[in-house]
């Protein structure tokens, strides 16, 4: 798992055969009883879901098939509604990584210290609570920590662009 998310995380965090092994690894955990078998489907059908995007068909339908069945026996939970979801998510990040990136000219143009204004104003962001109800399960543990390290690669991806293209 450290090194499927290492390769999302430092690599192309939408390649659709790093997201694939990651679904597949979450999936693997969920026969491990880590305390959240669901909240593993769901994370797991997400990850199909997203490789999908990325390529053409058959691979598409493929990825798409992997994500229904990573749902499948969940109650209430159809690929639909998970993709809706899933949508709804993509644009939230998608609308923080503009926020990010306009936080940053702006620091730019003040002078200020980008990377201790961007520690300061998003580190609650990427905080992890210690207990979620109980006890944090090893699957529950890492599956938070899969989708931090999603939301921070996409960020540093837009402040490593953004920097870049800074005029010299």
């Amino acid at each position: 798992m450290e090194g499927v998310l290492g390769m999302l995380r430092f690599g192309n965090h939408d390649s659709p055969v790093p997201l694939e092994t990651l679904g597949d690894l979450l999936l693997d955990q969920t026969g491990w009883n880590y305390g959240d078998s669901e909240g593993a489907k769901q994370l797991a059908a997400r990850a199909y879901l997203v490789a999908s995007y990325q390529c053409d068909e058959p691979a598409r339908s493929k990825y798409r098939e992997k994500a229904i069945s990573a749902l499948s026996m969940q109650v209430g939970h159809d690929i639909d509604q998970v993709e809706a979801e899933l949508r709804g998510e993509l644009a939230d990040a998608a609308a923080l990584q503009e926020q990010v990136a306009a936080d940053e000219v702006a620091w730019i143009a003040q002078g200020v210290d980008v990377d201790e204004a961007f520690a300061k104003k998003y580190r609650k962001l990427f905080e992890v609570p210690i207990r979620l109800g109980n006890r944090i399960h090893g699957g529950v543990h890492w599956l938070l920590w899969a989708m931090l390290i999603l939301l921070a690669i996409v960020i540093l991806c837009v402040y490593q662009d953004r920097r870049r293209a800074k005029p010299q």
